[in-house]
């Protein structure tokens, strides 16, 4: 089975499993909130209780993996303005 991350180190390996936890949290998300708002009508029952529950941690994965994105496009930034400023002392020598 072919894996995206398979052959990448680092920040590509972070940057693709978040996106890949991104895309499914995402799709599941809006599968659950299908659910409990097509499904479900009047009182509340175990079922709808647990399709909430589910939802709620849906939400922090894709708040989650958007923070780690946003660490890793910030730490992506950094590593180009690092080896530009390296480069740069080396050519001034």
């Amino acid at each position: 089975m072919w894996l995206p991350w398979k052959n990448r180190t680092g920040l590509a390996k972070a940057a693709v499993v978040l996106a890949a936890i991104l895309l499914l949290a995402s799709v599941s998300c809006g599968v659950t909130w299908g659910a409990v708002v097509g499904s479900f009508e009047g009182a509340r029952s175990w079922q709808q209780s647990a399709f909430l529950i589910a939802g709620y941690v849906e939400i922090l994965l894709i708040a989650a993996s958007l923070a780690g994105l946003l660490v890793v496009l910030v730490l992506w930034l950094l590593s180009l303005v690092r080896k530009r400023i390296v480069a740069r002392s080396g050519e001034s020598e």
